[in-house]
C-alpha cells in the first residue's frame, strides 16, 4: 500500500510515526486556514474545544485521510451518492409532508386515474430519485406546473397511506402502551392465551438476522436530526434533565440520561448528512473509538433521550452503524478505521498515543469493558496484559496492510472466546464480524498481549499479579451467575445461561460435535432481554440440531446397520431419537414441498404444531424489562415466531418417568387460577447477580456492602453506590487500595454501569484516566523480558501423552503458573484449538494427579467417555492447549 505524505504503512502503528503523520496534518491544516489551525493549537493546549471547530476541522480530515491512502475516487464516490439523497429528503420534508399530506390526506383518491396520467409525465419505472427531482422542479415553478404538482401530491398522499418507502413516510406519535404490535389467540393444546405477531419473519439458522441498514435509510434519519448541538440542546448525547440536575424519566420509568459515552452525535449527524463519512466517523471516535461494539440493534439509550419524545426519534444507532460500514467498506476502509482509533487530530485530549510509561496493567476480562479499557489504556502508554477465563483462538494476522476485510458468514464463524457478552450473549442480530476487527486494533499493538482460559483467583490470583511485575488490576469479568427462581421439582431437566452455551460451544455449526439437546415444547421463565433472545435462538437451534441429528444417524446406520448403532440406547433414549427423527423427516419433506411450489419453507408453523416456543412472564409484556428498555427486539422476537404469556407465575415442573420435564405448572397472577402449560426444555432467563465470587474466595482484598462491592475513591475513601451511568463524580473505580497497589473494577461488576454493552464500554471511558493519575505516581520499573516472562508463566503446552489403560489417558501439561496454585482435589478444564484442529473439544474437566512445582507441570488424567475426551488423542506434545484452573474447592487432610 502507497500512502502519500511521505508516510510509510510501519508509520501508521508506531508513536514515532503517529507523531510525524500529525505534524504533516497540522502544516496541512494550516495552508489551508491559518485560523483555524491556531484554533486547533489553542484546543490542545486546554484539552477542550467546541463543537464547530471539531466540525471545520472534520472536512479536512475527510480530504486528508482521502488522501492519505490514496482513495479520492472513491470517497467522491460514496460523497455523491450521498448528495443525490439530499433531494429525495427536500421533496419528503418540503413536498409530501408539508403540501401532499396537508391537502389530501384521508381524502379519496382514485389512484388508477393519478398513476395513468402521471405515467405520461415520468420515464418509468418511477423510482425515489426521479420522483424527488421531477417534482421538486414542478414545485420551485408552481405557477407553471400545477395540475402536475396536483397530481403527484395525490399520488404521494396514497402512497404515504398504502405502499410507503423512505421518500413517502411519515414520523409515526409514540403510544408507550402500545409499542409492540401483536395479537391475542389461545393455543390448542394448552389453553392458555398467548401473545403474536400477525407479520412474519421467517428465519433460517445462524446467519446475520438483522439487514444492514442502506445508505437511504441512515440518510433519512441523519436529515430527520435537527442537530440541536447549536442550542446546546443535544439531549441524545447529554440527557434530558429536569429541574436542573436529575434526568427524567421516560412515561414507562427509564431514565433518559443520553448516550452514556456522550457521543457528539448532533454533531456526526450533521456531518454525515452531507456526505462527509470519514469526518462522521472521526467525530464518533472521539468518545468511542470502539464504535464496532455498539450501534445498530446494541444500544438504544440515546435514542430514548432524543429531543423527539412524542414522535418516533432519530435511529441513531443506525445511522453510526452505517458511518462505521461506509467507511470498512472503502479500500483500506479497515486501516482508516485503525488508524483513527491510535490518531484522532479531532480528540484534542489525546490525539496520538502518550509516550510509554513502562506501567504494567492486568485486564481480567474481555468483553466491551475490558476491551474498550485495554484500548485506552494502550493509548495512554501502558503495557497490557489482558485474560479470560474462556478459551481464545489464536489470531490469524499477517500484520500487512488490509485493503479489503473479509467478513464470515455467522453460521460458519468459529466463536474465537474474545469479546464476552459481545461474543455469547448477543445473537445473529449483530455481526460478530466486528469483534475481529476490535481484537485487530488491539493485538496489532507492540504493547498487548491476550491470554485465554485463565481463571482470575484460581490459575493467578492477586498475590501472583502483584509478585509478577504488574502495577495495577482492573477487574472487568461481566456479570455474575444467573438469578434462580424457587419452582418445586427444578432438577427436572431445567437449565439457564442456554445463550452462553449455545454460542460458546458451537452447537449452532452443522459440523460441530458439541452437543446441547432442547426439546420441544420449549418455555423460557422471564421477561428480560436474555429472556428474549433465548427464545430467538432457541428457536433457530431446534430445526439444526434435529438435522444434524437425523444426517449423522443415517451415516451411522448406512455404514454400521440400525441394530449396531442402537445397541446401547436406553428406552428413554429411543424415545427422544424418535422424536428427533420424526420432526428432522418432516422438516426435510417439508423443504421439498417448498421448492416444489417455489415457496419459502414453513419451519415455523412446524415448531408451533410440536408446541412452540414461549415466554412466560408474571406480569404484563408493557411491564417487562425488554418492553420498557428495547420494545424493538420483542417486536421482532414475535415476527419470528415467538409466543409471550403474561401474568403466569411457575411454580412446579412436572416431570415424566424419567424425571424430564413434560409440563410447567403455573398460577395466574390476577385470577389466581392454576394452569399447565407443556415444556419439555425449560430455560431461566431471569436476570442475573452482581459477580461478586471472588468477593467470597478473597476476603482479603475484596469486600462487599449491600450485594455489591464497596466502592472506592483514588484517595481511599469509601463512597456509595450510584445506579447510573452519568454522574459528576467518576471517581469511584477501586474497590480495593491499600498503599501503591490497587484494582479497579468495570463493566456489569460496577452497579454504575450494569446492564449493557454501551455502559460497560462507558466504564471504561470514564475509568480509565483515574487509573492513569493513579500510575502517574509510581516510579517505572525495568521491564526488559517482561512480556516473556508472562508468556512463560500464563501458556500451557502438552509435554507427554499416556495411555495408562485402552481408555486412561494421562497428559503431563507445562503451565507454570496454575501448577503453582494447584491443591489436591481441585480439577481443571482442559481443551485444545480449533484452528489448529478441524474438530473442537468441549471443555473437558480433568483431575490434577501430580504436580512438579519447579519444573511448572501437572499431570491430568482423562478418562476417554466420547466425543471430545476421544480428542484427546489427537493433542501433539508441545501443543499450546488451553488448562483453566485450578477450581474447585482442595481436599481438606
Amino acid at each position: 500500500m502507497q500512502l502519500n505524505f511521505n508516510i510509510l504503512f510501519s508509520d501508521l502503528y508506531s508513536r514515532s510515526g503517529l507523531i510525524k503523520l500529525d505534524r504533516v496534518f497540522l502544516h496541512y491544516i494550516k495552508s489551508y486556514d491559518k485560523v483555524l489551525f491556531n484554533l486547533l493549537i489553542e484546543s490542545r493546549k486546554n484539552k477542550i474545544g467546541n463543537s464547530q471547530i471539531i466540525i471545520d476541522l472534520s472536512y479536512l480530515l475527510d480530504e486528508f485521510i482521502a488522501k492519505l491512502f490514496n482513495i479520492e475516487k472513491e470517497v467522491d464516490a460514496l460523497k455523491k451518492r450521498h448528495n443525490n439523497f439530499t433531494v429525495i429528503y427536500k421533496c419528503k420534508r418540503l413536498f409530501v409532508q408539508r403540501y401532499a399530506l396537508k391537502k389530501y390526506a384521508n381524502t379519496a383518491i382514485d389512484i388508477n386515474y393519478v398513476i395513468s396520467k402521471l405515467n405520461h409525465l415520468f420515464s418509468l419505472p418511477i423510482t425515489e430519485q426521479t420522483f424527488a427531482e421531477q417534482v421538486m422542479y414542478w414545485f420551485e415553478n408552481r405557477e407553471d406546473y400545477q395540475y402536475e404538482i396536483e397530481l403527484a401530491a395525490q399520488y404521494a398522499a396514497w402512497r404515504v397511506e398504502n405502499k410507503s418507502n423512505i421518500l413517502f413516510s411519515t414520523y409515526k406519535k409514540i403510544n408507550h402502551e402500545n409499542l409492540v404490535s401483536c395479537s391475542e389467540k389461545e393455543t390448542g393444546t394448552d389453553k392458555v392465551k398467548v401473545l403474536y405477531s400477525d407479520e412474519i419473519k421467517r428465519r433460517y439458522g445462524f446467519d446475520l438476522t438483522s439487514k444492514k441498514p442502506r445508505l437511504n435509510e441512515a440518510l433519512d434519519n441523519a436529515h430527520y436530526c435537527i442537530f440541536c448541538h447549536k442550542q446546546n440542546k443535544d439531549s441524545c448525547s447529554k440527557g434530558l434533565i429536569e429541574n436542573g440536575d436529575s434526568f427524567k424519566k421516560s412515561p414507562l420509568k427509564v431514565e433518559l440520561h443520553g448516550c452514556p459515552l456522550a457521543q457528539k452525535i448532533s454533531e456526526m449527524n450533521l456531518i454525515k448528512s452531507e456526505g462527509y463519512s470519514i469526518a462522521s466517523l472521526a467525530i464518533i471516535m472521539i468518545d468511542n473509538p470502539l464504535c464496532a461494539a455498539t450501534g445498530h440493534r446494541i444500544c438504544n439509550d440515546c435514542m430514548n433521550s432524543c429531543i423527539y419524545q412524542k414522535q418516533e426519534p432519530v435511529n441513531i444507532p443506525m445511522i453510526e452503524s452505517k458511518i462505521l460500514d461506509d467507511v470498512l467498506n472503502l479500500p483500506y476502509g479497515f486501516e482508516v478505521y485503525s488508524l483513527l482509533s491510535r490518531w484522532n487530530p479531532l480528540n484534542f485530549q489525546r490525539p496520538f498515543p502518550k509516550a510509554e510509561t513502562g506501567k504494567n496493567i492486568l485486564v481480567v476480562g474481555l468483553g466491551p469493558a475490558g476491551f474498550n479499557l485495554s484500548h485506552h489504556l494502550l493509548n495512554d502508554g501502558h503495557n497490557i496484559i489482558a485474560i479470560d477465563g474462556l478459551k481464545i483462538e489464536p489470531l490469524l494476522d499477517d500484520f500487512q496492510p488490509i485493503r479489503d476485510f473479509k467478513y464470515e458468514k455467522l453460521s460458519e464463524r468459529i466463536a474465537s472466546g474474545f469479546g464476552g457478552v459481545a461474543e455469547y450473549g448477543i445473537t445473529s442480530r449483530w455481526d460478530k464480524n466486528y469483534l475481529k476487527i476490535i481484537r485487530l486494533l488491539l493485538e496489532r499493538r507492540k504493547n498487548f498481549a491476550i491470554y485465554g482460559g485463565i481463571r482470575f483467583g484460581g490459575t493467578i490470583t492477586v498475590d501472583d499479579t502483584f509478585d509478577l511485575g504488574f502495577d495495577h488490576i482492573a477487574l472487568a469479568i461481566g456479570s455474575g451467575k444467573p438469578k434462580m427462581i424457587k419452582i418445586r421439582n427444578m432438577l427436572a431437566n431445567m437449565a439457564s445461561d442456554f445463550l452462553m452455551s449455545l454460542q460458546l460451544t458451537g452447537a449452532m455449526n452443522f459440523n460441530s460435535v458439541t452437543n446441547l439437546q432442547v426439546r420441544m415444547p420449549i418455555v423460557i421463565i422471564g421477561g428480560g432481554l436474555t429472556a428474549i433472545d433465548t427464545a430467538t435462538e432457541a428457536m433457530a437451534y431446534y430445526p439444526i440440531q434435529i438435522e444434524k441429528f437425523l444426517s449423522r444417524y443415517e451415516v451411522l446406520v448406512n455404514k454400521y446397520g440400525k441394530d449396531e448403532v442402537e445397541k446401547d440406547w436406553t428406552k428413554e433414549e429411543h424415545e427422544i431419537a424418535n422424536e428427533f427423527i420424526s420432526h428432522a423427516k418432516l422438516i426435510r419433506q417439508e423443504y421439498e414441498i417448498a421448492k416444489q411450489n417455489g415457496r419459502k419453507p414453513r419451519i415455523l408453523e412446524l415448531m408451533q404444531n410440536w408446541g412452540g416456543v414461549k415466554i412466560v412472564y408474571r406480569k404484563r409484556l408493557k411491564d417487562s424489562p425488554s418492553y420498557r428498555v428495547n420494545s424493538e427486539e420483542v417486536q421482532n422476537a414475535l415476527s419470528e415466531g415467538v409466543y409471550f404469556i403474561e401474568n403466569l407465575e411457575p411454580i412446579e415442573i412436572v416431570a415424566d418417568r424419567y424425571n424430564n420435564a413434560e409440563k410447567l405448572k403455573l398460577i395466574d397472577s390476577i385470577s389466581g387460577k392454576v394452569k399447565y402449560i407443556k415444556a419439555r426444555s425449560i430455560f431461566i432467563a431471569a436476570g442475573s447477580e452482581p459477580n461478586t465470587v471472588i468477593a467470597d474466595e478473597d476476603k482479603k482484598h475484596f469486600k462487599l456492602k449491600n450485594g455489591y462491592f464497596i466502592h472506592i475513591d483514588s484517595a481511599g475513601r469509601e463512597v456509595e453506590h450510584i445506579f447510573s451511568p452519568k454522574m459528576s463524580n467518576k471517581d469511584r473505580i477501586f474497590i480495593y487500595k491499600k498503599n501503591d497497589k490497587a484494582i479497579s473494577f468495570f463493566g456489569d461488576m460496577h452497579p454504575s454501569y450494569m446492564g449493557s454493552v454501551v455502559r460497560a464500554m462507558a466504564s471504561a471511558k470514564n475509568g480509565y484516566p483515574i487509573i492513569s493519575r493513579l500510575l502517574s505516581m509510581k516510579k517505572s520499573r525495568n521491564n526488559i523480558g517482561f512480556f516473556d516472562k508472562i508468556k512463560e508463566q500464563l501458556t500451557a503446552r502438552v509435554v507427554k501423552i499416556t495411555y495408562l489403560t485402552s481408555k486412561v489417558v494421562e497428559i503431563i501439561i507445562k503451565a507454570p503458573i496454575a501448577a503453582k496454585n494447584f491443591q489436591p482435589g481441585q480439577f481443571f478444564r482442559l481443551q485444545n484449538f480449533y484452528r489448529k484442529n478441524s474438530l473442537a473439544m468441549e471443555g473437558i474437566a480433568v483431575t490434577g494427579a501430580a504436580v512438579d512445582l519447579e519444573k511448572g507441570i501437572i499431570s491430568t488424567i482423562v478418562l476417554e467417555t466420547g466425543g471430545s475426551t476421544n480428542l484427546c488423542k489427537f493433542l501433539q506434545e508441545g501443543e499450546q492447549v488451553v488448562l483453566m484452573g485450578p477450581t474447585g474447592s482442595p481436599t481438606e487432610f
